[in-house]
């Protein structure tokens, strides 16, 4: 017999919207990946912690006490003044909020934690411009088509916004790949698609691989355009199945490297972020571990700030 349905919500790892899924269908399986429906980036899908028996325990006890006496307040109140217990019942509700999260927090809440401030600096690190820029005309004639690396002097915030305008109003397709490390890009190689359909680059996985090993590159950043031939009709900056596939080959030759993986669509000058795999070894979930866990049962002050970071 099918279980009923047991609706749970966690949060996206990059733009923290709430996922809202059956953990039925999680299975054996503590973490799965898929695509938010927010962003459509891949993000870890997993059951948010559920509290260890003997916190529960302890919490309930002291809810249920204040419950208890925070109601007897409130009746006698009503007695005396409807409109004061009334308007009493809000701040009774936080009272109880507060007082059964001066616990602090089990091992669950604390992966949970770890990984919600992990999520927050990759998407602080990973921060980009919006504006579109100019380019060097010249330059972005001579572009080699067959395909050439380029040393370049970018910020990382403003390099989607950079790449995007070397490919406005390019007929073909063309692909960009950047190398980051300390959030500075400074090669990239490029090289022309056969038509304005397809694009492939002639520098190969291990190529990618090679170079940013050999420069203690930490991302990867693929950009190719979609030439739009009707833009009053059309948009053009959606990933197609094929650009999905390729990202995902790239991120498992990648992620073995640990490097990191970025890829985006751009059209006219636009550019929009389909994919990102971070390397477990970038901004390390068990060092944030074990900072909270020093921050953990200072004072109740302080498991409360850890609650309430971890809830909002």
């Amino acid at each position: 017999m099918k279980p009923a349905p047991r609706y749970v919500t966690c949060h996206c790892q990059h733009c923290d919207g709430h996922i809202e899924f059956d953990a039925n269908e999680l299975g054996e399986d503590k973490n799965i990946t898929a695509p938010c429906p927010h962003c459509q980036l891949e993000t870890i899908v997993f059951v948010p912690p559920a509290t260890s028996v003997t916190a529960t325990n302890n919490s309930k006890s002291i809810t249920n006490f204040t419950v208890v006496i925070g109601l007897l307040c409130i009746a006698v109140l009503f007695f005396l003044n409807s409109t004061i217990a009334v308007c009493s019942i809000p701040v009774f509700a936080v009272v109880v909020f507060i007082v059964s999260h001066f616990r602090p927090l089990n091992d669950e809440e604390v992966f949970y934690l770890a990984n919600k401030r992990r999520s927050q600096k990759i998407n602080t690190y990973y921060q980009f411009s919006q504006f579109e820029v100019s380019v060097n005309l010249e330059f972005k004639k001579a572009m080699a088509a067959e395909g050439a690396y380029y040393n370049i002097h970018s910020a990382l915030k403003g390099f989607p916004s950079l790449a995007a305008a070397l490919l406005k109003y390019k007929k073909h397709e063309w692909i960009i790949i950047g190398f980051e490390k300390e959030q500075k890009i400074d090669f990239v190689w490029l090289n022309k698609g056969p038509d304005n359909t397809q694009v492939a680059s002639h520098l190969s996985f291990a190529g990618m691989v090679n170079h940013a090993r050999s420069g203690n590159h930490t991302t990867v950043i693929v950009l190719h355009n979609h030439p739009n031939p009707d833009p009053a009709n059309f948009y053009m900056l959606l990933p197609s199945e094929q650009d999905k596939r390729s990202a995902k080959a790239l991120e498992d030759v990648l992620l073995s490297a640990s490097v990191n993986l970025l890829e985006f669509v751009c059209e006219r000058g636009r550019f929009r972020q389909f994919h990102r795999a971070i390397a477990p070894s970038f901004i390390p979930a068990q060092t944030i571990k074990t900072t909270i866990m020093a921050e953990n049962n200072v004072s109740r002050g302080r498991n409360l700030q850890l609650h309430l970071e971890r809830l909002f």
